[in-house]
């Protein structure tokens, strides 16, 4: 009888809790929806190699952005500068670094594209934008390897970060 009761309850609870999460207006985060808000948009990265720029360029294509060439856009992205520090953050007793930051900065700004009727350079749809992620990492002599492969993890990590930020900050644009 008790179990039965217990099951009851529990099963009361579990409904309560799927009402409140839906009442709230719950939903899973789904792809960005960019087309209307950039149409065909040239892609000018500093470097078209890093995990960043490899990112952003699948992120942009699921979200529907059409990339061309700059005199076939009407949006052009510019990323003009995409940069990977490291700074010493403390030195042990022998002389050897413990611990460091890794930093990565974005810079980007989002022109309109192609050339008005006097042949003036495009307008600025998005000013730019400074993005930046900063990691710390404790270097183990002990682990060499190892601590060189965190801070390749560590690198596409913030890479990811800032492909999400980079997103939130284009779909916020006015559309077309």
């Amino acid at each position: 009888m008790k179990i039965r009761m217990l099951k009851i309850r529990l099963l009361i609870l579990s409904g309560l809790a799927i009402l409140v999460l839906t009442a709230c207006g719950f939903q899973l985060r789904g792809d960005y929806q960019l087309a209307e808000r950039l149409g065909k948009t040239d892609l000018q990265l500093v470097d078209e190699y890093t995990h960043f720029s490899r990112k952003l360029i699948r992120s942009l294509e699921r979200a529907g952005v059409e990339l061309v060439t700059a005199e076939a856009a009407d949006s052009i992205i510019v990323v003009s500068k995409s940069a990977l520090t490291r700074e010493v953050l403390s030195i042990g007793n022998d002389a050897r670094v413990r611990e460091f930051r890794l930093r990565l900065e974005l810079e980007f700004s989002v022109l309109e594209g192609g050339q008005d009727e006097s042949g003036e350079d495009p307008g600025i749809r998005l000013r730019s934008q400074l993005l930046q992620q900063q990691r710390d990492l404790r270097f183990d002599d002990g682990r060499v390897l190892a601590t060189s492969r965190e801070a390749e993890f560590l690198e596409e990590d913030m890479s990811d970060a800032l492909v999400r930020l980079f997103m939130q900050r284009l779909s916020q644009l006015e559309p077309l």
